[in-house]
C-alpha cells in the first residue's frame, strides 16, 4: 500500500468515477479495487481484478480515523463511487471520496442486443421444470412492475442461461464461478424466476435459487426498496449479489476459492443453496450435487470455450 502522509500534496489530482469490484481487502484496512471508466477496461481479461490498484477511502470526520479507532468504510461491491487519483496521470493511487445511490440500468450494449434478444429468447418449457414448482400468473401485475419486466429482454444473451453467466462475469466472477450458478440455479427452479415450490418444509419457495422463508421476504424488500419486479431474472440475479455481500459472504468467499466449474457448483449448493445432504465417508453430498456440477461444466463448455 503506498503511503499517502507525505507523498501527495495535490498539485497533479486526477478525478474519477468507477464501479467497485472487489471488496476482500486481505490487510482489512478499507480498500477496495474500482474499475474506473474511461481508464480501465471493463473487459476482465484486458484488465483482471488482480491488476486494479487498491483504492483508499475516506471516512467521516467524526470517525477516529487512526490506530484502529472509528468505523471502517461500509462500500459494497457494485457501488458506484467518486473519487481522485492523487498520483495524477500515473492514475495508481486512487482514493475514494464517496458513492452514488444508483439502480443498476441495462448498459448501451445491453440495449442494442434487445432485439435480437427477443427475437431468440426461448420460453422455458413447464415440462422441465422443478418437481412441484409452478409459475406465477403475472397478468394482473401493476403496469409498473410489467415494465419492469423489460429488463431482462435487455439482459446480454439469448437464453436465460446466458444471460446468468454474462451477469456474474460482467460482475468480476470467473467464467468457472458464473457457471456454477447456471448449475444450481437450473437444478433449483430450470432458470425459471417464476418458478415456485408452493409447500417447501412447509413454506413456499420462490424463484430461481428458490429462495424461502426469511430470504424470499429478503428478496421481496430489496426489489421493492430498488423499484424492482422480484419475479424477474435481472431482480433476481441482482438480489444474490446483495446476498453474497451481505448475509452470504461466508458463502462468496467459498466460491472465490473455486477453480473449476465443478468447485464453484460444488461450493454454492453447498453453502450458498444449502439443499438436503448428508456426509458419506466424511465427504459432503447432496441428491442433486451431480445435477448442479453436470450442467455447471456444460455451461462453462458453451460459453466460455466454444
Amino acid at each position: 500500500m503506498k503511503n499517502i502522509n507525505d507523498a501527495y500534496i495535490g498539485d497533479q489530482t486526477r478525478w474519477f468515477i468507477g464501479r467497485v469490484v472487489d471488496v476482500n481487502d486481505p490487510l482489512q484496512v478499507g480498500r477496495y479495487r474500482v474499475r474506473v471508466f474511461g481508464i480501465h477496461s471493463q473487459d476482465v481479461e484486458e484488465v483482471s481484478i488482480e491488476d486494479l490498484p487498491w483504492a483508499q477511502a475516506l471516512v467521516p470526520a467524526t470517525e477516529g480515523g487512526g490506530s484502529g479507532i472509528g468505523a471502517m468504510p461500509q462500500i459494497k461491491n457494485n457501488s458506484l463511487v467518486f473519487g481522485i487519483f492523487l498520483d495524477g496521470k500515473g492514475s495508481q493511487v486512487p482514493l475514494i471520496i464517496g458513492s452514488f445511490i444508483t439502480i443498476e440500468q441495462p448498459s448501451e450494449d445491453q440495449l442494442e442486443n434487445t432485439s435480437q434478444s427477443k427475437q431468440n429468447q426461448q420460453s422455458p418449457d413447464p415440462r422441465n421444470r422443478q418437481t412441484g414448482t409452478v409459475p406465477i400468473d403475472n397478468s394482473k401485475s401493476s403496469p409498473e412492475e410489467r415494465t419492469s419486466q423489460t429488463t431482462d429482454d435487455r439482459m446480454i444473451g439469448s437464453t436465460n442461461a446466458e444471460k446468468i453467466f454474462n451477469f456474474f462475469v460482467a460482475r468480476g466472477y470467473t467464467p468457472e464461478q458464473a457457471s456454477g450458478f447456471v448449475g444450481n440455479f437450473f437444478a433449483e427452479s430450470s432458470l425459471d424466476p417464476t418458478a415456485l415450490n408452493p409447500d417447501d418444509k412447509g413454506k413456499p419457495a420462490f424463484g430461481l435459487a428458490q429462495w424461502r422463508g426469511d430470504r424470499y421476504d429478503g428478496l421481496r424488500r430489496f426489489s421493492a426498496v430498488n423499484t424492482l419486479d422480484y419475479t424477474t431474472l435481472h431482480a433476481q440475479l441482482l438480489y444474490t449479489v446483495y446476498e453474497l455481500n451481505g448475509s452470504e459472504k461466508r458463502a462468496n468467499s467459498k466460491l472465490k476459492s473455486a477453480k473449476t466449474a465443478r468447485e464453484a457448483a460444488y461450493m454454492i449448493t453447498r453453502y450458498y443453496e444449502r439443499p438436503e445432504y448428508e456426509m458419506k465417508n466424511g465427504k459432503y453430498t447432496s441428491p442433486s450435487l451431480s445435477k448442479r456440477i453436470d450442467f455447471a461444466e456444460n455451461t462453462f463448455e458453451r460459453y466460455a470455450i466454444s
